[in-house]
């Protein structure tokens, strides 16, 4: 399950940093939960805007993203801006990871908690319980004693439109399809016509039903941090 083609990397980052994602609001957060000089695995780290950013504050950070394409975009930053930041193609369900680290992160690159009619759901593009719980199972694996496991909470209506440069608009279509799925349909138009259009399916599921999976996993729910922008999980060993 490959979302990130060449298209829709290639125009990523012009993307989402004019208005949908605020990068460094994110990185701050992070490291506040993380703690100096702790290190950070990021999930689906794509083309790195987070990590580069933690980088830069002196973190050690490495990750994983399953599309090359964006993992490109990320090779040719890290070169430009000098920076150690390791970096694997590889399916997070199926992590080969010999390190251990302080903090796991992920950011949208796969999952998140989606805030809601003042509820939190666990939203993902997998579309599998048993694929959530492999993951989680990862993480737990390769994070250090009492290792915190942060996902970004984000909250957005049916639709969303933003005017970026160049004359291009981007617009957002949420179409649920039922309870626990729906379909985010991204499309890129300029002087009335889309030019670019992708529609990927997520799938939902309560809160509460993850942190059951992440107890009988290892973990223990922390909830959310104080600006309620990550949801927090710890590492508990016996």
């Amino acid at each position: 399950m490959v979302l990130y083609d060449r298209k829709i990397s290639d125009i990523y980052d012009f993307w989402v940093t004019h208005g949908y994602y605020d990068y460094k609001k994110e990185a701050e957060a992070v490291a506040r939960i993380v703690g100096d000089g702790n290190s950070t695995f990021e999930l689906g780290i794509g083309t790195g805007s987070t990590a580069i950013l933690l980088a830069k504050m002196g973190y050690q950070v490495d990750g994983v993203d399953n599309s090359k394409y964006m993992l490109s975009i990320l090779s040719k930053k890290v070169k430009k801006e000098e920076l150690d930041i390791g970096f694997w193609k590889q399916d997070m369900r199926k992590l080969r990871i010999k390190k251990n680290y302080d903090a796991a992160l992920s950011t949208g690159g796969a999952f998140i908690y989606l805030s809601k009619d003042n509820k939190l759901f666990f939203d993902s593009y997998f579309s599998k319980l048993s694929d959530i719980r492999a993951i989680f199972k990862n993480v737990f694996d390769i994070l250090n004693p009492e290792g915190l496991f942060i996902i970004n909470v984000q909250s957005h209506g049916e639709s969303l439109d933003l005017k970026l440069p160049k004359g291009i608009n981007y617009r957002l279509d949420v179409v649920n399809k039922s309870l626990k799925h729906s379909v985010r349909i991204h499309s890129f138009s300029k002087a009335g016509k889309v030019f670019l259009k992708r529609a990927w399916d997520s799938y939902r599921w309560r809160k509460e039903r993850i942190d059951k999976l992440a107890r009988d996993v290892g973990f223990r729910s922390m909830g959310l941090n104080k600006k309620n922008n990550f949801y927090i999980f710890k590492k508990i060993v016996q």
